[in-house]
């Protein structure tokens, strides 16, 4: 059973009572993410996310640890481009505790200058461990590349500038002005008495202010070409981007199908041409990526380098394919089991629950249950397929390429300069 409520200042509450289950996942999603900072705050979302764990008036860092240790809870959080959520996974015997510790970070966090300078050291850590990370930090580059000089192209964890610089005040300020009622959502899925739930929170207050200014968003314009990240490493890591559509899309169904046809399982094209067939790569996987004004189509593989271009050659030539021929109707309806038979597989799972509520709140403002999407998905018909096609494979086949390691083997550099 599903319910929403507006509380008095604005806050969204999404609840999904789940009486089979023994668990609860509870989130607060801020709907402020690295693309809405001011070019002088790059990573402060990620850096709030991260002082938020730091310690309040009430509790240290020490004791939040504690206290979810003693519950047998997960607690954790993600900063992306558009949104930042903070989430626990509980017994439902903690279903309070759990947002008693929430509520009391969100709200509370002294933002300790001590503790402030310490995690500095921690984030400049984590930006050098994603360097040396050449299969995540190839989407950096090439985000960064792709949207040059935008703020969708900034990365989520900031500089090492950016961080360096920053001051309590900035951050204190930056939390301020940036988080407020208006741009929280509650989400909570598993076992509770949903109407018990709301009477115990429907005073909930957190942030200082009700309304802040909503994001502003520029139009992002795509640069088509190549970046190449010279590296002295065993493996190629590339990632091979083309147009996408944005997450309210007509035909977003459409790309569920589409998506899982090219790189989304063993049996896609994917997979089956480019290791299964030819054996050029261990993983090879398509990715969308949807904000909400625009999208992108990935293709990421990693490959010994002397046939590093053999595999992005058949790639580009499997592209073709599919945007000259697409696939069959036999292909399109199987497809549509397999990612319903997924869907289902993952809904009994109480924090992807949680977490699809909230997306689909942040992103189309209504509810849509499994069913619904079900019949959403079964609904696709081959010609919307194909719309779909023309849109991310078009006739000039528009494409950026962005890699991380030895380059010497791309021997055409010329060709990725679109």
């Amino acid at each position: 059973m599903f319910k929403k409520k507006i509380l008095d200042n604005g806050i969204i509450v999404l609840l999904q009572n789940i009486p089979y289950v023994s668990s609860v996942s509870l989130g607060f999603t801020v709907k402020m993410g690295s693309r809405f900072e001011p070019i002088s705050a790059q990573g402060y979302s990620h850096f709030v996310e991260h002082m938020l764990f730091k310690g309040t008036h009430e509790r240290s860092a020490k004791d939040i640890a504690r206290e979810v240790d003693k519950m047998g809870a997960n607690i954790n959080a993600a900063t992306n481009r558009e949104y930042t959520m903070y989430y626990i996974h509980a017994m439902s015997d903690y279903l309070n505790n759990s947002m008693n510790i929430l509520v009391d970070m969100l709200k509370n966090s002294i933002f300790d200058k001590q503790e402030m300078e310490r995690e500095k050291t921690v984030i400049l850590e984590e930006i050098k461990m994603y360097e040396d990370s050449p299969s995540e930090h190839v989407y950096d580059v090439f985000i960064k590349s792709f949207i040059p000089n935008q703020e969708l192209g900034r990365p989520v964890i900031g500089t090492v500038d950016s961080i360096k610089q920053c001051t309590r005040r900035n951050l204190i300020d930056f939390y301020n002005g940036f988080y407020g009622h208006n741009k929280l959502i509650l989400s909570v899925a598993g076992n509770l008495k949903t109407d018990a739930f709301l009477k115990d929170w429907e005073k909930l207050n957190v942030f200082q202010s009700d309304m802040i200014n909503p994001n502003q968003t520029k139009k992002v314009q795509y640069h088509y070409g190549s970046d190449f990240l010279d590296k002295d490493i065993s493996q190629v890591n590339f990632v091979l981007g083309f147009p996408g559509i944005n997450a309210n899309h007509k035909l977003r169904y459409a790309l569920y199908i589409l998506n899982t046809l090219i790189g989304g399982g063993m049996s896609s094209i994917l997979f089956q041409e480019v290791r299964e067939k030819k054996g050029l790569c261990y993983s090879i996987y398509s990715n969308p990526v949807s904000y909400a004004d625009t999208g992108m189509f990935l293709i990421s593989s990693s490959t010994n380098p002397e046939m590093s271009y053999e595999a992005f050659d058949t790639i580009l030539d499997i592209c073709k394919t599919i945007r000259d021929k697409g696939f069959t109707d036999t292909e399109i309806e199987e497809t549509k089991n397999q990612i319903k038979g997924q869907m289902a597989l993952a809904s009994e799972n109480v924090e992807y629950l949680m977490n699809r509520m909230s997306a689909q709140e942040r992103v189309f403002g209504e509810y849509f249950s499994i069913q619904d999407t079900f019949a959403k998905i079964d609904a696709v018909t081959p010609q919307e397929v194909r719309e779909l096609i023309d849109i991310i494979f078009t006739d000039d086949l528009k494409y950026h390429f962005a890699s991380v390691g030895p380059k010497d083997h791309f021997k055409s550099v010329e060709k990725f300069v679109m």
